[in-house]
């Protein structure tokens, strides 16, 4: 289970180390397209399997993103992907408490607003 775990976070990782290759003018055509294929499938309604099957339709999903995006990582030069770690480590860094705030800002809204739908559904007319 923890291997899987520790994984996972490696994937992120990678996937978002991709996403600062594709900014960077030095790095390969192949990693490029390959990068922008995986998230094209991942995104885009047309797939090769259809995602209304029952199973099969994600397992395409969960198939061929990850496999794309570990050959584009192949296909990049080790130093333009160790820079790209290094970028998307210090941005993760600060988007992190960012993201903590947007959360608790948004749990904040939903909160007032569940409270003030319940005072109108609940209040003498």
């Amino acid at each position: 289970m923890f291997n899987l775990c520790r994984k996972w976070r490696a994937f992120k990782k990678q996937t978002l180390a991709l996403f600062f290759v594709l900014k960077n003018a030095d790095a390969p055509l192949k990693a490029k397209f390959m990068t922008l294929f995986a998230l094209a499938y991942l995104f885009i309604p047309l797939d090769f399997v259809p995602d209304f099957i029952p199973l099969f339709g994600l397992l395409d999903d969960l198939i061929l993103v990850p496999l794309a995006l570990t050959m584009a990582a192949r296909l990049t030069p080790p130093s333009i992907l160790n820079q790209a770690e290094i970028d998307a480590a210090i941005w993760w860094k600060g988007f992190r408490y960012k993201f903590l705030i947007f959360i608790g800002v948004g749990f904040g809204f939903f909160v007032l607003l569940t409270y003030l739908i319940w005072i109108a559904f609940h209040s003498p007319l």
